[in-house]
């Protein structure tokens, strides 16, 4: 995909799936220091590796933060490829204000999440979209992201325009009520229809907004580890 496509589908879609957009070449300093932060697949379901119970009670627990233990893997955030996208997505001048690598492992805990929008851990007012302000998320797969892996799903803002700022969770079916002002008690399954699955090969670049309804899904595989960067 051309940046001026995937620019396209970001500003008219909320997101853009570039597949393989990193090389192998690009990926291979990061990857021999990514056994640095997290068990290898074997090294976690044999229970060989001692880091193995960190990752087993939160979804959330199997996420480093920049910067990371490895120097090639920090890097990565910073790739010249991955500048490239940013600036043609949203011009010259660019912050970075958070990079996250992530490992999940099949059967570890729950990775599978109502759909959402990432807004209210990235800004502290709702999402803007005038053009100064805009801000890029991106998901960025060290491995290949089968269905079988936890690819994420995401939904067009063509259907979700006109959600309002809260709730920000919606189910695919009814919940109780608990007095939760973020998180829809009827659930939603028209938006799951229409969500789109983001496979993809090792390289494959993921690009969204904080706005972009989204969510995580269950790694399936026997024996299965996905990686990516955020």
């Amino acid at each position: 995909m051309r940046f001026d496509d995937a620019a396209r589908d970001w500003h008219d879609d909320g997101f853009a799936i570039l597949p393989g957009y990193l090389s192998a070449e690009d990926l291979a300093p990061a990857l021999n220091e990514l056994e640095l932060c997290f068990p290898s697949a074997d090294g976690f379901h044999s229970g060989s590796d001692p880091r193995r119970d960190r990752f087993v009670r939160d979804e959330f627990d199997g996420i480093d933060t920049f910067p990371f233990a490895g120097v090639k893997l920090s890097l990565l955030a910073v790739h010249p490829r991955i500048l490239d996208l940013a600036t043609a997505f949203l011009g010259e001048d660019l912050r970075l204000y958070s990079a996250e690598a992530w490992a999940k492992y099949t059967g570890a805990t729950e990775y599978d999440q109502w759909l959402h929008r990432d807004y209210l851990i990235h800004t502290m007012v709702v999402p803007t979209a005038a053009e100064a302000y805009r801000q890029l998320e991106l998901f960025v797969y060290l491995v290949d992201v089968p269905d079988d892996l936890g690819p994420p799903h995401l939904v067009s803002t063509r259907h979700t325009a006109d959600l309002p700022v809260l709730p920000n969770w919606y189910p695919r079916s009814d919940v109780e009520p608990n007095g939760d002002r973020f998180v829809a008690s009827t659930g939603r399954p028209d938006l799951y229809d229409v969500e789109e699955s983001a496979v993809g090969p090792a390289g494959t670049v993921v690009a969204f907004t904080p706005g972009t309804v989204h969510r995580g899904t269950a790694l399936t595989r026997p024996g299965g580890r996905a990686t990516p960067c955020t």
